[in-house]
Parts: C-alpha cells; sequence; structure tokens
C-alpha cells in the first residue's frame, strides 16, 4: 500500500509538473544553478 502511495504521489508531482510550463522552467533554472 506505501509503495503504491508513493508512486502514485511522483505520478501527480511528475504529471502537475508537466502541466505547468513555468515551473518545469523554474526546476530547470534550479537545476542548471545547482551545478
Amino acid at each position: 500500500i506505501m509503495l503504491t502511495t508513493l508512486s502514485l504521489n511522483i505520478l501527480s508531482n511528475w504529471a502537475r509538473t508537466v502541466a505547468d510550463p513555468q515551473q518545469r522552467w523554474r526546476l530547470q533554472t534550479l537545476r542548471k544553478a545547482a551545478r
């Protein structure tokens, strides 16, 4: 049950990131800055 909840949470998180281009851009910027 825990694993299913975790995968569902990751899936919803990923879907939200893909649906929101601005958030995606922010994520890429953060990743670039971390390097």
